[in-house]
């Protein structure tokens, strides 16, 4: 079975929330503060960079309406 793409799951929050939470996991999985300020701001990076990326890219399902 075959997913479509409008069925992807949406998270509405403010980009402070996802800040928080993304830094709160990565000084759980961290030793200390810089490598899990890192972390979280790679992830952040690439959260970002795939919204924008499936925003730009047009759907190959095309709406039957």
């Amino acid at each position: 079975m075959r997913r479509n793409s409008s069925s992807k799951k949406r998270i509405d929050t403010t980009l402070g929330d996802l800040i928080e939470a993304l830094s709160e996991v990565a000084f759980e999985q961290c030793k200390d503060a810089k490598e899990a300020y890192t972390l979280a701001g790679l992830v952040l990076a690439d959260v970002l960079s795939n919204c924008l990326r499936s925003d730009l890219t047009p759907s190959p399902i095309k709406d039957p309406r």
